[in-house]
């Protein structure tokens, strides 16, 4: 189960210019699996790609999957 959706937000300043861009990612994975190394691999690949874990909650009770959202500055 592997979902991915990214978007960008703009942080204005009281000067109107922007601070900060940031995209965001989303991925669904099994919670039942995290024991297994390979279940990680997605999630240390997008820390190793600048990508930052803000958020992880249950996405499906039933199934136990979890829903990971990571951000990071925008690249210009």
């Amino acid at each position: 189960m592997n979902s991915q959706l990214p978007s960008t937000m703009s942080v204005p300043t009281p000067y109107g210019v922007d601070l900060v861009t940031w995209e965001y990612k989303s991925l669904i994975l099994d919670g039942k699996k995290m024991e297994d190394p390979k279940t990680m691999e997605p999630l240390n690949q997008l820390g190793a790609e600048g990508w930052e874990l803000v958020n992880a909650m249950p996405a499906n009770a039933v199934v136990k999957a979890v829903l990971y959202t990571f951000k990071r500055p925008r690249r210009r």
